[in-house]
Formats: C-alpha cells, sequence, structure tokens
C-alpha cells in the first residue's frame, strides 16, 4: 500500500506540472483577421511542380443548407467564382456556416485552377484552411496552408507566404506542437519580414511581423517563459502602434490593427495572469473585451470573456475563498463564453470553457472539506465538465486540452478517494462494517481511475515536451520542485 501512495504521489506531482504546462486553453493565437481579398489579379506563372509534390488540401463531407445552390465549377465564369469566394466568407465569418463555406470555397478553387489564376488559389487555399482551423481539422487546415504557402512562395506574394506561415504556426500551437509553431513563426520574420527581396508594402510587413511575435510570445507563455513571452507581445504592441499612427493608412487596415492591439492587450494580461498579477491582468482583459464587443467578434469576446472568468477564480482563491463576488463573477464569465462559443461552433472555445468550469467546481469542492457530502457533489461537478473537456479534446485532437482535462480528472478522483476513505473510517467507528466495506471499494475505484488519469495525462505532457529547448526543460524543473510542495498539502 506504501508503494502504491508513493506511486500516486509521483503521478499527482507530476501530473500537476503538466496541468500546469497544458493550461494554455486560455492563451490565445492571433487570428489572421479577414481574408485577403479576392481581386482581378493577372494570371501568375505556373508552379505546378512544387504543387504536386505538396500535400492535397481536399474539401470533404460538406453539406450545404437547402437554400443554397451547387453549381458545378464547369459552368461559371472567374467573376462568378468570386462571387461564391466572398459568399463563403460572409458564411464562416459571419453565420458560421462552415459547411457552406467550404462548398463555395471547393467550386471557387476549381475554377481558379482551371483558369491557372494562381493568386487567387493561394488566398482560396488560405479560406478553406481557416475554416478547416476554426472547426478544429488542423491536419487538413495543415494541408491547405502549406500548399497555399507552396504557391505564394513561387509566385512570390509576400503577404500571402507570410500569411499562410502564421496560419500552419497557429495549427501546430493548437494541436500542441510548440517546437512546430515556432519554426513557423519565425519563418515569418526571417523569411518575410526581414528579407528585402520580398517585395511588400510597409504595412503589410508590419502586420506580418505582429503576427510572428504574437505567435511566437503564445508559444513562450505555453512553455512557461512568462517573461519572454511579455516582451514579445510587448515588441507586437509597439509594432501595432507605429502602424497605428501612419495617417494614410486604409479604414480596413486600421481596423485590423486595433484587432492585433486588442489581442495584444489579452496576451500581456495572460502573462501577468500566470505571473500572479491578477489586477493588472484584469485591466489588459476587459479593454481586449471591450474592444471585442465594439469590433463585433464574437470569437474574440468569448476569449476575453475566459481571460476574465479565469483572473476572477485566481483572485477568488488569493482571497482565501472569501470574496464570493469574485467566484460568481468567474462563473458568469465562463457561462457567458460556454454560449458564445456553442453559437460560432468553436470546439476548441467550447471544450476550454468546460475546462475552466470542471477548474472551478473542484476548487470549490476543495474548500468545502468541512462538508464532505457538499465537497463531493462539486467533484462530481467538476468531474461532468472536465469529462465534456477531454471529450471534445481528444475528438479535435488538441493534446494541450487532453493534457489538462485528464490533470483535473485525476487529481479530482484522488480527492473523491480521500472523502471515501474517511467515511469508510467513521463507518468503522460506528460499527457499520457493511457500509464501511462498501466505501472502502468505491475508495479504490477511485483510486484506480485517479492513477489512470494522472498516467495518461503525464503521457501527453511528455508527448509535449519533444523538441523543447534546454531552457524550456529547466523550467520544467522548476514546475516540478515548486508542484511537489503543493502535492504534500493533498497527501
Amino acid at each position: 500500500m506504501r508503494s502504491r501512495t508513493f506511486t500516486l504521489f509521483s503521478l499527482f506531482t507530476a501530473a500537476l506540472t503538466g496541468f500546469l504546462f497544458c493550461a494554455c486553453q486560455k492563451q490565445q493565437i492571433v487570428n489572421q483577421g479577414k481574408p485577403e481579398q479576392i481581386t482581378n489579379t493577372n494570371i501568375s506563372k505556373t508552379p505546378q511542380k512544387s504543387i504536386q509534390n505538396s500535400e492535397k488540401c481536399v474539401v470533404e463531407n460538406t453539406e450545404q443548407d437547402t437554400n443554397t445552390n451547387l453549381i458545378k465549377s464547369e459552368q461559371i465564369t472567374v467573376e462568378q467564382a468570386d462571387k461564391l469566394w466572398q459568399e463563403g466568407t460572409n458564411q464562416y465569418t459571419k453565420e458560421f456556416k462552415y459547411n457552406n463555406a467550404l462548398k463555395n470555397f471547393e467550386i471557387a478553387l476549381k475554377v481558379y485552377q482551371k483558369e491557372k489564376n494562381f493568386d487567387k488559389q493561394a488566398i482560396t487555399l488560405g479560406s478553406i484552411g481557416t475554416v478547416y482551423y476554426q472547426i478544429a481539422d488542423y491536419n487538413k487546415a495543415i494541408n491547405c496552408h502549406k500548399q497555399r504557402q507552396i504557391i505564394a512562395g513561387v509566385i512570390k506574394n509576400g503577404k500571402e507566404e507570410a500569411a499562410a506561415y502564421g496560419s500552419l504556426g497557429n495549427a501546430y500551437y493548437a494541436m500542441g506542437n510548440y517546437p512546430k509553431a515556432r519554426l513557423y513563426y519565425n519563418r515569418i520574420l526571417k523569411r518575410i519580414v526581414r528579407n528585402e527581396k520580398i517585395s511588400m508594402d510597409k504595412d503589410d510587413r508590419k502586420r506580418a511581423e505582429a503576427i510572428a511575435l504574437a505567435g511566437l510570445g503564445s508559444v513562450a507563455h505555453s512553455v512557461g517563459n512568462y517573461t519572454k513571452a511579455i516582451k514579445l507581445h510587448e515588441e507586437r504592441l509597439n509594432i501595432v502602434n507605429e502602424a497605428l499612427n501612419n495617417q494614410d493608412l486604409t479604414e480596413e487596415n486600421r481596423k485590423y490593427f486595433i484587432k492585433l492591439k486588442a489581442s495584444a492587450f489579452g496576451g500581456l494580461g495572460n502573462a501577468y495572469h500566470k505571473q500572479g498579477n491578477d489586477e493588472k491582468a484584469i485591466e489588459y482583459y476587459k479593454i481586449h473585451l471591450e474592444t471585442a464587443v465594439d469590433d463585433k467578434d464574437k470569437r474574440e469576446e468569448a476569449i476575453a470573456l475566459g481571460e476574465l472568468g479565469s483572473a476572477y477564480h485566481r483572485i477568488w482563491q488569493r482571497s482565501n475563498f472569501r470574496e464570493a463576488d469574485d467566484l460568481d463573477k468567474a462563473i458568469k464569465h465562463y457561462e457567458e463564453r460556454l454560449k458564445i462559443a456553442e453559437s460560432i461552433g468553436d470546439r476548441r472555445l467550447v471544450a476550454s470553457t468546460y475546462g475552466g468550469l470542471g477548474n472551478i467546481y473542484y476548487s470549490t469542492g476543495n474548500l468545502e472539506k468541512a462538508n464532505l457530502e457538499k465537497s463531493h457533489n462539486d467533484y462530481n461537478e467538476a468531474i461532468k465538465y472536465t469529462n465534456n473537456y477531454l471529450n471534445i479534446s481528444t475528438g479535435i485532437k488538441d493534446k494541450p486540452g487532453m493534457g489538462n482535462a485528464l490533470s483535473i480528472l485525476g487529481v479530482t478522483y484522488f480527492q473523491i478517494n480521500n472523502i471515501l476513505k474517511n467515511q469508510e473510517k467513521t463507518l468503522k467507528k460506528a460499527g457499520r462494517i457493511t457500509e464501511a466495506e462498501q466505501k472502502f471499494a468505491e475508495a479504490q475505484e477511485n483510486l484506480d481511475k485517479a492513477i489512470k488519469n494522472l498516467n495518461e495525462a503525464i503521457e501527453v505532457r511528455e508527448s509535449l515536451r519533444k523538441g523543447l529547448t534546454e531552457i524550456e526543460k529547466y523550467l520544467f524543473l522548476i514546475l516540478n520542485k515548486l508542484l511537489t510542495s503543493i502535492s504534500n498539502k493533498f497527501m
């Protein structure tokens, strides 16, 4: 039994390390903004050989609403394809009809391929990849953005190539492959922004640089280097402010840079939140939320609500659980986020919101140790929400989300095991042996579940560590030492 307890202690410590490592769901990835507009560009020189050697971007399983007409690509002109592309863009950015958007993009893409218009092919491949990203089909998104990057590189469209690298970084980041995400974000800087041979508008170059720094800041955050994350987000904010000071900036670009500025505040808030400065984090989060609401950007609004929910939850914990208003605010913000995430069909946001709610109920379960029944009920609520988190994260291959969910489940089952063991002792003292034996069996069942989930959490965490730098591995060592002391409180 002692060996079993020691094993659980080790798993608990390691999984809590994984919990901090994987708790990146509130960390946002910069939205690339509205897709590049389809214009009457000249037909570029063919990059056919390069495209043939790349992964294919395939549109599958799309279904149309009854009010959407199916048009064969052979029967329509380029001008009609442009209209279908615009319709598809409206469908996924405003109406969240992802299947309809994919079908319209597929038809438009076939027309552009037939006409060998590679500028429009690259833009449309980017649109398809972005839709797949929004519905969390990251492998398909990667295939589309890789083909987009190849075309953009051959035809020397720097703006589109930078956007492709950024989108690839976002997809790999969402899957928890931080080394590969960092590789693509760095390519924006090295191959595009700092490459004088690439012909590119000054504002587009600043936009690309801001997106790259945002991505690198997110990666730094997710591996625990919050000081570096702050530095990168501050650099991004400076670049955005420089762009906004340009009086000749178009209205469309100005709106986009304002969005980038808002997300920079969100990134800074996330880093300060992790450093324990929740008051400063909330200031940044409120700016992020206000800008998202003004811009009618539902996805960013949901992200900001989750940020605020997490911050209020932490302030409640820091107050020794006295400030009930902060707990209520945390739950309210997460519930509002869940409604928005479900309405726009963003599965990753839905999943991480369940995770946030599960984490809150785990905290309230810990608080109610004097009331075992209330504590047990809260832990059951935590399990309910966290199972939703795990199921969705598994379905969309979101490894950080899976690791986070498994960690919450593991420590929650362990706490239920402790409650049941206490109940067993009470029943034994009262001479109610049969009931005590039943509680003992239930405790063992929950202990087995705890070990199973914690083991799986560690496996996920270890898969995410591959390819990290020595400095990042050192951060893990620091977290292990910190969490060993935290774990003692639960043993």
